[in-house]
């Protein structure tokens, strides 16, 4: 499951507040999102990213 948030930075710091069990720590991908990944108790994977800039074809 992929979750968009706004202040990915406030949420990455709450995830490990909470003692979630981060797959991967947060970090920029080449189309300018920012995300991470956790397992929730059940071990599912769940990918939270921040909002990318839209590309355009040309």
């Amino acid at each position: 499951m992929i979750i968009v948030v706004d202040r990915i930075e406030d949420v990455y710091e709450r995830c490990k507040e909470k003692r979630c069990t981060i797959q991967e720590e947060i970090q920029t991908y080449p189309w300018e999102m920012r995300g991470f990944k956790v397992v929730d108790p059940d071990g599912y994977f769940l990918r939270v990213t921040s909002k990318g800039r839209v590309c355009s074809s040309r």
